[in-house]
């Protein structure tokens, strides 16, 4: 609706109806996201890495900052911390 009272603000000689500018706006939206999605296809036995530190309570109950390893498994869903 925005676009289309823009369109009659900003253009003088504009003259095309609602219904055809939310379809145009429609099919260009269903464009991109074509465009801009990626089919993701893990493989078995490729994993995913990261590294960082964050807080954890000891044993004892004190917090404490260690480092800290994370794997996980996309194709399986497993994961190792």
């Amino acid at each position: 609706m925005r676009i289309h009272k823009h369109l009659i603000a900003e253009c003088e000689d504009y003259y095309a109806s609602y219904p055809l500018v939310q379809r145009y706006v429609k099919n260009l939206r269903d464009y991109h996201h074509q465009e801009g999605t990626l089919e993701l296809d893990w493989q078995p036995g490729e994993a995913q890495v990261d590294f960082g530190e964050a807080d954890f309570l000891d044993a004892g109950g004190q917090k404490r900052m260690y480092n800290f390893l994370c794997v996980s498994s996309p194709y399986s869903n497993a994961s190792y911390v």
